[in-house]
This record gives C-alpha cells, sequence and structure tokens, in this order.
C-alpha cells in the first residue's frame, strides 16, 4: 500500500535525532513496543519530545506493546489517546484497537495484514478528526482482522483453522479493553475471552489435528509417523520446501502453526503425539524462541514427547548470512 508522506516511521531502537522536529507538528503518534533502555529514545528523551508534540496536547499517542509499569508510564508523560485529564490510561478502547490492528504477519501476502494497516490508516483519519470521519469502532468492516492463529497447513490438503468474526472481535475489544494483564505487554482480549473461546473447541488444534491426519490417510494410505513443522505463522514458501522435501524422501510431514503463547506450542504437539493415529517421529522447530516462551522452558514437555527437535531457524538465518556474504563477496563490496 501507498502512503502519504506525511506519514512517518522512526525507528525508536536506532534512533535518527534528524527526525525530531517531526514531533513538533504530529497530530497523532504511535509509540510501539517502547522499552527505556533504547539509547537515544529513552523515557527522558521521549518525554522532552512528546511535550512538544500536538499529538500529546490533545491525548492522541497510542502506546502499544511496550513496559507498562507505572514508572515508566508516569515518566514518559503519555496522553494516550482516547483518555482525558480525568482518565489517562493505556487501557482505552482507542489505545487497544490500535494495538489489535497489528495481530497479522508482517507480510504483502498476508490479506489480513494488508486489510487491517488499510483500516488502521482510517481508524488515525478518524482520531485526528473525528468531525469529518466515521468511528470505525461503530462498523465491523473496519475492525481489526486477526491471522489464523492457530492450525493445521499442508500445501494439498490446506488449512484447517478457525477465527473469530469480526463483530466477535469488536465485542471483546470493547468488553476487555487495554494490555498487560499478563505482565509481557499483551492485549488483555486476547489473553481471555480469545483463549476462552479457543477452548470451547472453537479453536481445538487436537479436532483439527484429527480432521487433517484423516484426510492425509485417505489421500496418501500411509502410516509413516509425520514430521511435525513448528512455525507462528501458516504456511510459506519455507514450510512449502520442507514439506516437499520431507515428503520426497517418503517422511509425511504437516505445518502446525501457532502464534500466541497460551496455549503453549510444546504442549500442542505434546497432545498431538498422544492422539496421532500413525505418530509423530520428529519437531522441525522454526519458533525464533523456546516452544513454551510464557513458560521460559518447553523442557518439560519435549522430555515427555521423547522425539528428536530440530531447530531449523538458525540454520535458515545462517545460510541467508552465507548467501549475502557470497553476494556481496561478487560484487566486489567484501573481500
Amino acid at each position: 500500500m501507498s502512503l502519504s508522506k506525511r506519514v512517518a516511521y522512526i525507528d525508536t531502537g536506532n534512533f535518527d535525532k534528524t527526525r525530531e522536529w517531526l514531533f513538533e507538528y504530529a497530530k497523532y503518534i504511535q509509540i510501539d513496543m517502547f522499552s527505556s533502555t533504547y539509547k537515544d529514545f529513552g523515557t527522558a528523551e521521549a518525554r522532552k519530545l512528546l511535550s512538544k508534540s500536538p499529538a500529546n496536547a490533545n491525548y492522541n499517542v497510542a502506546y502499544t506493546f511496550g513496559f507498562y509499569d507505572k514508572n515508566t508510564l508516569d515518566n514518559l508523560g503519555i496522553h494516550f489517546v482516547g483518555g482525558s485529564a480525568s482518565n489517562n490510561s493505556p487501557n482505552t478502547v482507542e489505545n487497544t484497537y490500535v494495538g489489535s490492528y497489528f495481530q497479522a504477519p508482517d507480510i504483502e501476502s498476508s490479506e489480513v495484514f494488508v486489510a487491517n494497516m488499510n483500516n488502521y490508516l482510517k481508524y488515525i483519519f478518524y482520531l485526528i478528526n473525528p468531525q469529518k470521519y466515521i468511528n470505525p469502532t461503530l462498523d465491523t468492516a473496519t475492525t481489526p482482522r486477526i491471522s489464523p492463529e492457530c492450525g493445521i497447513y499442508h500445501p494439498v490438503l490446506g488449512t484447517y483453522t478457525v477465527v473469530p468474526d469480526a463483530e466477535l472481535i469488536n465485542k471483546w475489544i470493547i468488553a476487555n479493553p487495554g494490555y498487560n494483564n499478563d505482565g509481557k505487554g499483551s492485549l488483555n482480549w486476547m489473553l481471555k475471552e480469545y483463549v476462552v473461546w479457543q477452548e470451547k473447541k472453537e479453536l481445538n488444534p487436537t479436532e483439527l489435528f484429527r480432521l487433517f491426519e484423516n484426510d492425509y490417510m485417505n489421500r496418501y494410505n500411509t502410516d509413516t509417523p509425520f514430521v511435525a513443522i513448528a512455525t507462528y505463522y501458516c504456511g510459506g514458501p519455507v514450510v512449502d520446501a520442507l514439506i516437499k522435501c520431507y515428503e520426497a524422501s517418503g517422511r509425511p510431514a504437516f505445518n502446525i502453526f501457532k502464534l500466541s503463547t497460551a496455549p503453549a506450542m510444546s504442549s500442542i504437539l505434546l497432545t498431538l503425539t498422544k492422539t496421532t493415529q500413525i505418530g509423530i517421529s520428529a519437531v522441525a522447530s522454526l519458533y525464533s524462541w523456546s516452544l513454551n516462551y510464557g513458560n521460559h522452558s518447553a523442557l518439560n514437555d519435549l522430555s515427555e514427547m521423547n522425539l528428536t527437535v530440530v531447530k531449523g531457524l538458525f540454520l535458515m538465518f545462517h545460510n541467508k548470512v552465507m548467501k549475502v556474504k557470497l553476494e556481496l563477496k561478487q560484487n566486489g563490496h567484501i573481500q
């Protein structure tokens, strides 16, 4: 999507001081994943810049997925979007809406991501000039959508998942706005209402796998155990290539994807190893962090599974780096 030149992105982790002047004119600001440890955009610097901004003066600063302890928020001096002098909190419906638009993979091929970014821009227009634009919270056509959060994928058999509709997501945001009930900066509605919806078997990984496994056995007539490829997001070129390679060597494979931390990927895999009809022989993990991030370790689940787990992401990253270095060397940029 194309954006107006009046929409600017500033990397707070690698802050460019030549862009500080933008704060003095910005009518809306989103601060995402703020950390007081940033070298040139720490708490004191952020407070100084916000104090000059019309966005902050008019309670039009969104603050998403950062540190939510009282000390950090008080020191930043943010006037949160949707807030007021009597109720200045990051847990407004408006601030929750902003973060909810980012519940999709940041890739151009994601239909949900593109729709969310377009609708987010419309929401910014409304926040800046509510007299001119329609409030998106009143129209489910512009409600934040979420990508399939959990499910099973196979390039031939398709995707086995379900997602909540826009009306339901809108209801959850309004009923439980805000962040950080888990102490990790997550959206509250994704920790409670969304999890409850999953647990009511609307999104049950075990049931989805049962459907997939039956379809797979009917199509391929095999009893060879699977290789499970664990990822955050559904499918993609790397996953397709892995499944193709595994199956070419006579090893059935599928992709299990899980974005949020509850329930943990490791616990889902453990359940599948206990309920599968033909078995799971190994796990290829493309997770960048632990398969049980919320617990800081997946060791207990993995020990009980007693399977080989291949950490594929590091190998992929290393190969990509080596490929870039080779191209640079061939073009004479490095020795």
